[in-house]
């Protein structure tokens, strides 16, 4: 009875706070393929040598929009800089969220990819806004399994990449070099 008790408990508690979340590789995997998609597009925006001179690079995949009135948004992504003081390689991501509110004469509804702004949807009015970019600590302890500071991935990167962001680092180092 108690050996059944231990496998329920490590099967409820240990195993799932091990385990990667799968919503954190999602959100990856997705932001690798917005970048991706940046390199391939014809009427891209940024300018490739902008990208080869940035230290870093953010991407919120879907950030989404909505207001009637009053407003609100809200996107989770990840953020890759390059090492030694931005003279090498892309590191391991910092997770990453943006949320706000707005007040106005509003209306509509948008989903936007945010590295370059390409933005799907309808949105019309005059509003006051804010919004507030900060380390999603809960993605980055899961990602890395255990408390990770955002200053030792993005100023550091001495961490190891992990698995599920490997694509994405891959995908932001190729955009960065212009290949």
């Amino acid at each position: 009875m108690r050996v059944l008790l231990a496998v329920v408990f490590i099967v409820i508690f240990i195993v799932p706070a091990v385990a990667i979340d799968d919503k954190i590789a999602d959100r990856l995997w997705e932001s690798s393929k917005v970048v991706d998609e940046l390199i391939q597009a014809p009427d891209s925006e940024i300018p490739k040598p902008l990208l080869k001179r940035a230290e870093c690079v953010a991407v919120i995949p879907g950030l989404k929009k909505a207001a009637f009135g009053f407003g609100g948004q809200l996107g989770r992504g990840a953020v890759s800089c390059k090492k030694n003081a931005g003279n090498g390689p892309f590191g391991p991501p910092a997770m990453i969220s943006i949320t706000g509110g707005s007040f106005g004469f509003q209306i509509g509804g948008q989903e936007t990819d945010v590295v370059y702004s390409r933005a799907r949807g309808a949105f019309a009015g005059i509003s006051l806004q804010g919004a507030v970019l900060r380390p999603d600590k809960e993605a980055n302890q899961n990602l890395y399994s255990r408390q990770v500071d955002v200053r030792e991935l993005v100023e550091k990167g001495d961490l190891p990449i992990p698995e599920p962001a490997l694509k994405f680092v891959q995908s932001v180092s190729q955009a960065a070099s212009g290949q």
